[in-house]
């Protein structure tokens, strides 16, 4: 899941880049369509319920978090 999951319809990078053309020059004003009230309350449930799963799974899952990642590489 990425931040704008629970808005767009998809990601900038593939709006801008893919979307708008694979060689230069890109048109980063570019945006994708917002998703429905609906889609993004749908999005919110299916996150709530996949932390609410890991969290469940502690002795199965590793979950990891950014400052855990940066002190594996330090």
């Amino acid at each position: 899941m990425h931040d704008n999951n629970f808005f767009a319809s998809q990601s900038a990078w593939a709006t801008v880049y893919m979307d708008g053309g694979k060689r230069p020059n890109w048109a980063p004003t570019l945006r994708s369509p917002l998703i429905s009230p609906a889609d993004q309350e749908a999005m919110w449930a299916i996150y709530e319920q996949t932390v609410i799963y890991v969290a469940s799974q502690s002795d199965r899952i590793g979950a990891v978090n950014l400052p855990m990642v940066l002190a594996l590489l330090q």
